[in-house]
């Protein structure tokens, strides 16, 4: 048992009935399954607490966007107001 490390002896073990035929086949799939942490997206989707999260998140950055545009678009027109009333004020 101390030579362990220096002969690195590896015994694969199989389970086999009498006639030796393996009763039990590990596939290296299956064996790193349990590894696996990826998650399944479509069972994520259909919660609907998750959904609702999602769909709150779209509706807040929309009208973050159009109230950002809306006030641009609103400063823009009062400097064309502006710059038309005193274009034609000073005409006069």
């Amino acid at each position: 048992m101390t030579n362990y490390k220096k002969d690195e002896i590896y015994i694969d073990c199989q389970p086999v009935n009498s006639e030796g035929e393996t009763l039990v086949e590990m596939n290296k799939e299956t064996e790193n399954d349990t590894l696996d942490f990826t998650y399944d997206y479509q069972k994520v989707l259909n919660n609907p607490f998750i959904a609702f999260i999602i769909g709150a998140i779209i509706i807040y950055i929309l009208l973050k966007i159009f109230t950002v545009s809306i006030t641009k678009l609103n400063k823009i027109m009062i400097k064309l107001n502006t710059k038309s009333s005193l274009g034609s004020s000073s005409s006069s």
